[in-house]
């Protein structure tokens, strides 16, 4: 009974199932991007992430600084997982997951330039990928 009850308290915030339908889509995101796609802010985020995994909806990897979520389709809580089957088919014409979708996409656009931005001034400054002190001017 206590999976069962994890589960469906998890899923009973629109946050959350907001969250758990951007990654249906999206397969993995960091909680930047969610803040940016939701317009909540990083703490509420983060919070929303620790109850949908604690409640074994979603795992968790680290890429550098980075912690990207995703749904985890092997998780133990037999309910968590038959209610992400069922989520795939729910709430797909939802019009505020469109919005967010809409933000995700041209935030990617935005970080592809605000990318390239960082490059040209770290070389116009003459930052090489090394650390302080290890040759920063060539």
């Amino acid at each position: 009974m206590r999976d069962f009850l994890k589960a469906v308290k998890a899923l009973s915030d629109p946050q959350r199932v907001r969250i758990m339908k951007l990654l249906q889509l999206e397969k993995t995101l960091c909680v930047h991007d969610l803040q940016d796609g939701l317009a909540i802010s990083q703490p509420a985020v983060s919070r929303h992430l620790r109850i949908l995994t604690e409640a074994g909806f979603l795992s968790r990897k680290r890429e550098g600084i980075w912690v990207y979520y995703f749904i985890d389709r092997n998780t133990r809580n037999a309910y968590a997982k038959t209610l992400v089957r069922e989520l795939e088919e729910w709430l797909n014409e939802d019009p505020s997951l469109g919005e967010a979708l809409k933000i995700l996409e041209g935030r990617e656009k935005v970080g592809q330039k605000a990318s390239r931005r960082a490059r040209k001034h770290a070389a116009r400054k003459g930052f090489h990928g090394r650390g302080p002190g290890l040759g920063m001017r060539r």
